[in-house]
């Protein structure tokens, strides 16, 4: 009986100490987002992405089970993220099989605790817990998916807060011209990128529109055009609604206006305002009306090939 009553005071003991020792520090990071190829189909070249931001991380978290058993040398990091598919794959999930959490100093990874339920890869609700050795510093570890066989750690997101902000209604001038004749109506067209505005808030009614579909992790583009014929009697408006961006082509409909098949008039303008979404890291290379050998397209990025 005193056996018995001694182990349970030394298993009271152990728990009590093993609560006490935990610190829950709680970490809200800024501007921690990425974006992951997840999926990759060589026959039509379609490539799938997923994004996630991650909103808090918990360093030495106290398990969600106070009787789980949890290794002296171990402690238990939380890491709660949203995250959002650009392109829908049909076989690519996240999940505790292909999240992967490395750490840079010791080159070693983890992956999310099975244990209890702990982590929830739910869409609305995703938070993952890892267990990870005690003297583990928080901003040495990253986030990313195994994919393949080989898993590329340049991609992954560190956990930490990104000093770089993107301003709201962020404007930056282009003016950049291209002409375009009309094989049927015969005039010439004066095509004007006149500006992009980038993060547009939510007072522009077409983005308030566009967050219903566009998901949580989306920022909004706006890209000016102004439309002159400068030659004929009539001429063609080429719809600028094909993006190709430094990861994937993207088609938006979403404009300011309904375009007119052609615009009548020597001197008549016409302006619209084209809107695409924007994920993490991701940016403009070229506007076209076309994926398939546009005929007319502007270069945005100097730097895209």
């Amino acid at each position: 009986m005193k056996k018995v009553l001694l182990s349970t005071a030394v298993i009271a003991t152990l728990l009590t100490s093993c609560s006490s020792s935990h610190l829950n520090k709680k970490t809200i990071l800024s501007n921690c987002e990425g974006i992951f190829l997840v999926e990759e189909t060589p026959g039509d070249k379609t490539r799938f992405f997923t994004t996630i931001k991650v909103d808090t991380v918990i360093d030495d978290l106290t398990p969600m089970n106070p009787e789980a058993f949890i290794p002296e040398n171990l402690k238990c990091v939380k890491i709660c993220l949203v995250s959002d598919k650009i392109e829908y794959s049909n076989t690519f999930e996240l999940s505790e099989f292909n999240t992967i959490i490395h750490d840079k100093k010791t080159n070693k990874d983890y992956t999310p605790s099975l244990r209890d339920h702990e982590s929830s890869f739910t869409p609305s609700n995703t938070y993952i817990v890892v267990d990870v050795p005690k003297e583990t510093n928080v901003e040495d570890l990253s986030i990313g998916f195994k994919v393949s066989k080989d898993v590329d750690y340049t991609n992954f997101l560190a956990l930490k807060t990104n000093p770089a902000t993107e301003t709201a209604n962020r404007t930056v001038k282009m003016d950049s011209v291209i002409y375009q004749t009309s094989a049927l109506y015969g005039g010439k067209t004066k095509v004007t990128l006149k500006t992009i505005t980038y993060n547009v808030d939510d007072k522009d009614a077409v983005v308030k529109k566009m967050r219903m579909s566009a998901g949580p992790l989306a920022k909004i583009s706006k890209v000016d055009v102004e439309y002159e014929l400068v030659e004929g009697a009539s001429g063609s408006i080429p719809n600028l609604s094909y993006l190709f961006t430094s990861y994937r082509t993207s088609f938006s409909p979403e404009r300011s206006m309904e375009l007119p098949y052609n615009i009548e008039g020597t001197g008549t303008r016409i302006a619209c305002s084209y809107y695409f979404p924007l994920y993490a890291n991701e940016t403009m290379d070229f506007l076209a009306d076309s994926f398939e050998e546009p005929s007319a397209y502007f270069k945005i990025n100097p730097k895209a090939k």
